[in-house]
């Protein structure tokens, strides 16, 4: 048996209402035929809300972080559904957005969340503000177009205490370069000639503008160094981390003063285009990694420092599985390269690192360790072979002790300038590969040892970026 209170309410229009338990059931005399209209009752009224306390009570302005309501009916049970919004006092402090506080105004923010009458107690958050901030370098500057330039930013508080630091771990900061095209670790690039106004931003405040005029390019005695490299068979990624780029001069070289320079570190790499740099993906693609801004001469050898990191340096198998990359030794995270790299003032040039993947990473004994071994091939380029789509020719040779040499040449039409293109070989497997190639036909030449004259063996063409496979295996005479 079902028992239920019964109220009869008289309407205004003369209907007779009853109210059974949470249903209202309406009629009229007027309207004695129609269907009863049923209007659906209220949930459970939030009697209680509990707001937690955040997992930082500091923030600066700009940055944000969730907050955590829960309602409660009269019973003690949690109600997720219920509506509830936020109260900021002083309101310029910040403001809460679909649950997420963002700090604004430096001050102390009082933070409440609310459903009708009910209110939680109450939090605080510090609210601090960047004061001001420093970039370095200060300029102005003169660079050229295509030529790369790193910014460092530095942020103090309303009270000069510098920034970052363990209470403001975040400092959300913006880089603005009108004119040009700045990352948000602050590396510019340029394109073209004209001037880029560099400035930081946070909060409310603004660094002073670093101005940097942009020349020609065929003005520039600066050096844009790439990064390309070989893809292995088997491998969705393969990640590197580089620290530093050094180089040594002629000069220096000469003098056995040991003096190296360094024109990139792992930070301005990291500002330009991040880090790790997945190398599988450059395939007959080049990335650039910085500028060498360096005194006119001749530079005849470079080192390159990896990161001894753990998981600075992993691969991605086929399958998914990351495999982190391991050292020999310490000594292998230091590779030492001849390169040549001219600065002379209205002769821009380039470099291409290419990183030799096949060749540097090599199986452990146990067949699941891997050890990273790099391996670089180093091709100074002008500004018209960089322009100029590229691709690259694999084949194999004879496997032969006495090959010093494989290498491409444009084929002699009697007016265009002769050039010749070296690659990499492997005498054990006779495997080689020649990189950075632009588009067009090639002779494949080989120099043996104690061979004044180089073999050439057959003409090839090739097709921009892909890798061009030359099918038969060459014997030597």
């Amino acid at each position: 048996m079902v028992t239920s209170s019964i109220v009869h309410r008289r309407t205004a229009t003369g209907a007779l209402g009853l109210l059974l338990g949470a249903v209202a059931v309406l009629w009229s005399p007027e309207a004695h035929a129609s269907a009863p209209v049923q209007v659906a009752a209220r949930g459970p009224a939030v009697a209680r809300i509990d707001l937690a306390a955040p997992e930082r009570s500091k923030l600066l302005s700009g940055e944000s972080i969730a907050l955590q309501a829960t309602a409660f009916d009269a019973a003690g049970n949690a109600l997720p559904s219920a509506k509830l919004s936020f109260r900021v006092t002083p309101a310029i402090t910040g403001k809460v957005t679909r649950g997420v506080f963002t700090a604004k105004r430096g001050g102390t923010a009082q933070i409440v969340a609310v459903n009708g009458r009910v209110k939680s107690n109450a939090i605080q958050i510090f609210v601090n503000e960047v004061g001001r901030i420093e970039v370095t370098p200060g300029g102005p500057f003169e660079i050229h177009a295509g030529d790369t330039l790193v910014f460092g930013a530095q942020a103090y508080d309303l009270n000069n205490v510098p920034l970052p630091n363990e209470e403001y771990p975040n400092v959300p900061l913006l880089w603005k370069a009108p004119g040009g095209a700045i990352t948000q670790q602050g590396g510019l690039s340029t394109r073209r000639p004209g001037r880029v106004t560099v400035y930081a931003i946070s909060g409310r405040a603004k660094s002073n503008p670093v101005s940097v005029i942009v020349r020609r390019r065929e003005e520039a005695s600066s050096t844009r160094l790439f990064l390309t490299g070989q893809p292995v068979a088997g491998v969705q990624s393969a990640c590197v981390t580089i620290e530093r780029f050094d180089v040594m001069s002629r000069a220096d070289m000469q003098a056995g003063s040991g003096n190296w320079r360094t024109v990139l570190t792992g930070d301005q790499i990291r500002a330009l285009v991040g880090q790790p740099i997945d190398v599988q993906k450059l395939n007959n693609l080049r990335l650039q990694i910085g500028t060498a801004y360096l005194p006119e001469g001749d530079y005849l050898r470079g080192r390159v420092t990896f990161s001894t990191q753990p998981g600075a340096n992993y691969v991605i198998k086929s399958d998914g599985t990351r495999v982190d990359l391991t050292w020999s030794s310490a000594e292998e995270a230091v590779l030492e390269i001849p390169l040549y790299i001219w600065v002379t003032p209205g002769y821009p040039c380039n470099g291409v690192f290419e990183l030799l993947l096949p060749r540097s990473i090599v199986l452990g004994e146990d067949n699941s360790t891997l050890f990273f071994e790099p391996f670089f091939e180093w091709t100074p380029m002008d500004d018209t072979d960089l322009k100029r789509p590229f691709g690259s020719v694999v084949g194999q040779l004879q496997p032969r002790e006495d090959v010093t040499l494989v290498f491409a040449s444009t084929p002699d039409d009697g007016y265009s300038e002769l050039r010749n293109y070296f690659g990499t070989y492997d005498p054990e497997t006779g495997a080689f590969r020649i990189s950075s190639l632009p588009a067009g036909t090639y002779h494949l030449g080989v120099q043996l040892r104690g061979q004044q004259a180089p073999v050439i063996l057959t003409t090839f063409r090739v097709v921009a970026g892909q890798d061009n496979i030359l099918p038969q295996t060459f014997t030597l005479p």
